[in-house]
């Protein structure tokens, strides 16, 4: 009779455990790829099933998400400057960390050179004292012989 409800017992007392492990945990590392460089507050989004967590990435260029449902989730990197990068299929199994670095290639734009002419207005608003400007050519019509 013990036996019975032993068995009958222990896989209710086990329910909490497994329903609480059914979690896991995303990390990795988000690089330039010419370079290699890590980058630095890097985006990162993991999509698993409707559910949405995220991260951005620290000074090493590393990132994890916590709390993240089994099963293959999605995940999207993204940086300004660079293309947004989506992996799919990435598997997480239950009390693991699955590791997934990104590289992002760069997403820069060439244009050509710019050329800014500024001028300056006759009449500055901003002094309040008087001002004049002497020239070389002043300053030789002057009726003295030394200055």
């Amino acid at each position: 009779m013990h036996k019975k409800l032993l068995l009958v017992l222990l896989p209710l007392l086990l329910l909490p455990a497994f329903a609480y492990a059914q979690t896991g945990k995303v990390s990795g590392k988000i690089t330039d790829l010419e370079t290699g460089e890590p980058l630095i507050g890097a985006n990162v989004i993991v999509n698993s099933g409707g559910t949405t967590r995220g991260g951005a990435t620290d000074a090493n260029g590393g990132y994890v998400v916590l709390n993240v449902p089994i099963g293959k989730v999605i995940i999207t990197a993204s940086y300004i400057g660079y293309k947004a990068i989506t992996v799919e299929n990435v598997l997480v199994r239950s009390n693991e960390t699955t590791d997934k670095d990104i590289q992002l290639p760069s997403d820069a734009y060439k244009v050509d050179e710019v050329v800014i002419v500024a001028q300056k207005p006759l009449v500055d608003k901003n002094v309040t004292n008087a001002k004049s400007t002497v020239t070389q050519e002043d300053i030789e019509n002057l009726p003295v012989r030394g200055v």
